[in-house]
């Protein structure tokens, strides 16, 4: 399957971001799509993470992730449904917040046709990121309150 690539400008600082990002046992909380993560090595730099997610039906894989600097995080398939899946988050903290790049590449085991790959990148990277986004934004605001209360 092509490469697939969603970046978007956003006001959340670069560091919060990432937290969020690694934050791999929360996804179920504000992904979608995400049912289920389990942790099976800790980082940083390096974790390996189980995934169940629901896109048209049940898949499940594990994928090792690698911090390649503060503001990159790249993955690699270990086991599961896809024949190959590949990608990145990258973070680039600007004057505005953040320029966020979020890059996928997989391969399924099964025939998927190129009509539904293609609406489904168009439809569920925006709603990836705009995900991790907005967990961020309320972390923050979460943060601020935690804080005045203090």
């Amino acid at each position: 399957m092509p490469s697939m690539k969603y970046s978007i400008q956003s006001d959340i600082p670069a560091d919060a971001l990432m937290q969020t990002i690694i934050d791999f046992a929360s996804y179920p909380d504000f992904v979608e799509t995400v049912q289920q993560t389990e942790i099976r090595k800790s980082g940083p730099p390096v974790w390996e993470v189980y995934f169940e997610i629901m896109v048209i039906r049940k898949l499940s894989y594990c994928l090792q992730l690698e911090q390649k600097d503060e503001f990159e995080i790249a993955w690699t398939l270990v086991e599961g449904f896809f024949v190959s899946n590949t990608g990145r988050w990258k973070l680039q903290p600007n004057e505005q917040g953040t320029e966020v790049t979020y890059e996928v590449a997989m391969q399924l085991d099964t025939f998927l046709p190129s009509m539904i790959r293609r609406s489904l990148g168009k439809q569920l990277l925006p709603k990836v990121v705009e995900a991790f986004i907005e967990e961020t934004r309320a972390r923050i605001a979460l943060q601020r309150i935690d804080s005045t209360d203090n």
